[in-house]
């Protein structure tokens, strides 16, 4: 069973001629991505021995449309691309039209998809110590629509350049040092043996079941270890009962953000402009998860003032 789940894309063909174009084009950011393919044309060019660098808009891909793009080939039945199947979409890709591919998904809105590990090298040795990445809008304007709960869009998906670096800075440190990490191993252990118990419960061991949901809440659950210092309570089988509700609510939400996320990103815009029905369901998602972290955060820090008190 997959957490996304297709929905709402009729409307793409009959309005895309209403699309306002976003700002920012994925091709035109000085210095970061525009100039990795430029530089990866041109090492191509010359382990080649060509004395001429073909141009960007020559990069293989699918055709465009006039205005509405390559956007109906996710439309069934018109085209043959799954919005909620992303890696399948660019398997198919891949052997299409190659290692580097150019698609133009509506108006000004283009996409590079890089599958030459080298190309990606380039890419991202490319963009500097502050890249810019322009996905997960919708998020990104919920959170700014919240300051008093967000400072910026967060490490990941939604913040950019500067904003960017200085938490990846900050986080950096605490993760890729093996002293800071050893805290964590018994803990994530336990995770560990909670999803095999889990998995062994639910038969999900015989090679022929989908894991994907259990792996997600064995994901988030380790998450909690790490941001919250807490065991979320993920793991339990069966989710039904009443000790369960709070951990259900959260991965639910988070199955919602998800899918949310993808319609809003690739989808029409209006979210923009209006808080639309599919923003409206991002917004209930994140709420429900902002409950769940103020919640742990709470009894983290009741807990830790108990123990000073004690200690005192």
């Amino acid at each position: 069973m997959s957490l996304l789940h297709s929905s709402g894309f009729v409307l793409f063909f009959l309005f895309a001629a209403l699309v306002v174009s976003d700002p920012h084009s994925y091709v035109d950011r000085p210095n970061t991505v525009a100039s990795s393919f430029d530089l990866i044309l041109h090492t191509r060019a010359c382990a080649l021995h060509q004395d001429a660098v073909k141009p960007f808009e020559e990069i293989p891909g699918p055709k465009p449309l006039p205005i509405i793009g390559n956007i109906w080939r996710y439309i069934p039945p018109f085209g043959d691309l799954d919005i909620t199947k992303m890696h399948l979409n660019a398997l198919k890709m891949r052997k299409r039209y190659g290692s580097l591919v150019l698609e133009k998904v509506i108006a000004d809105r283009i996409v590079v998809h890089v599958f030459d590990p080298q190309d990606m090298e380039t890419v991202f040795r490319n963009e500097g110590r502050c890249p810019t990445r322009l996905s997960h809008r919708a998020l990104l304007r919920y959170r700014q629509q919240r300051p008093e709960q967000y400072r910026n869009g967060g490490l990941f998906p939604s913040s950019n350049g500067a904003d960017w670096a200085e938490m990846r800075t900050k986080f950096q440190v605490p993760l890729m040092r093996q002293n800071h990490m050893e805290m964590y191993r018994n803990h994530l252990h336990d995770v560990s043996e909670d999803l095999i118990d889990t998995c062994s419960r639910m038969e999900l061991l015989d090679g022929k079941k989908d894991l994907s949901p259990v792996l997600y809440r064995w994901a988030l659950e380790s998450t909690g270890v790490i941001a919250l210092d807490s065991r979320l309570g993920c793991l339990r089988y069966p989710m039904d009962d009443s000790a369960s509700a709070r951990p259900r609510r959260l991965v639910e939400a988070i199955a919602e953000t998800l899918n949310v996320t993808m319609l809003t990103e690739n989808g029409l815009q209006f979210w923009r402009y209006w808080d639309t029905p599919t923003y409206q369901k991002l917004v209930k998602a994140q709420d429900s998860m902002a409950e769940y972290r103020i919640f742990f955060t709470y009894k983290r820090s009741t807990s830790a003032v108990q123990q000073n008190v004690k200690c005192q």
